[in-house]
């Protein structure tokens, strides 16, 4: 009975709420990390804002406009027009090849805000870029574009639709929480009455889904949905099946 009553409940708050805002910061309620947890936030540069729309749930901050250049890649990049009006990030690797990573168009229509930082570690700063979906109702407000650079300077692309949010020039759902120099990225989705917390890790340009011990816990972690706030991690009950997508990469090269 109260499982059927917290799911009209969260339909109810639907309807009356803005969805995408709901959506949003729904996932933070039910996140089963403490807060010392999550103030391990991952240092990220923040270089500015391709585009100038967003949806209001999007948190304001004062934004400044991306420059051409990037200081991203064994000798930086630039961001180019392309002949479709669309965007690009180019560059040369340590062999002096060029290399293109072509955007979305609706990093032009949309407020992308762009981030640099060193994220696995190998001594190449990497580009991580977050923008809204426009998406409704549980649908993922938030999408990342994170571009890393393999052994020989070649860029590897990953990219995740969630909830992510970026906090005064950090982006909340990236952490470091073994405190080894590398990027994680908390992932959450809900499914079958459960919200999935899932920690991924990137390591040698690319990210990989921790299965198992990772700090403290042990992953993924599932908290229930219930009438208030549930930051506490539990088991699954029997008969159901909440799963989440495994966004884990394997070699790719640009």
């Amino acid at each position: 009975m109260r499982t059927s009553i917290s799911l009209i409940t969260f339909l109810f708050l639907l309807l009356v709420f803005p969805v995408s805002a709901f959506a949003q910061y729904e996932s933070q309620d039910y996140l089963p990390l403490t807060q010392a947890e999550l103030k391990k936030r991952f240092p990220l540069r923040y270089v500015g804002t391709l585009g100038r729309e967003r949806p209001g749930y999007f948190d304001s901050i004062s934004d400044t406009p991306v420059g051409a250049s990037l200081r991203i890649g064994p000798s930086g990049a630039v961001i180019t027009k392309t002949n479709d009006d669309n965007v690009a990030i180019t560059g040369k690797d340590k062999r002096q090849r060029e290399w293109r990573v072509q955007l979305d168009p609706s990093t032009l229509f949309y407020a992308c805000r762009f981030y640099e930082a060193d994220l696995d570690r190998n001594g190449t700063r990497d580009a991580l870029l977050l923008y809204p979906t426009g998406g409704n109702g549980l649908a993922p407000t938030s999408h990342l574009l994170a571009i890393t650079f393999n052994e020989i300077g070649r860029p590897v692309t990953f990219e995740a639709d969630g909830y992510f949010q970026d906090v005064s020039g950090e982006i909340f759902d990236l952490v470091d929480l073994n405190h080894n120099g590398r990027a994680e990225l908390i992932y959450m989705n809900f499914d079958d009455g459960y919200w999935i917390t899932n920690i991924y890790e990137v390591k040698h340009a690319r990210w990989q889904r921790i299965v198992g011990r990772h700090g403290n816990r042990s992953y993924p972690l599932y908290t229930r949905f219930t009438f208030n706030e549930n930051h506490k991690p539990t088991v699954p009950k029997r008969g159901r099946h909440p799963v989440a997508p495994d966004l884990s990469q394997h070699n790719q090269l640009h």
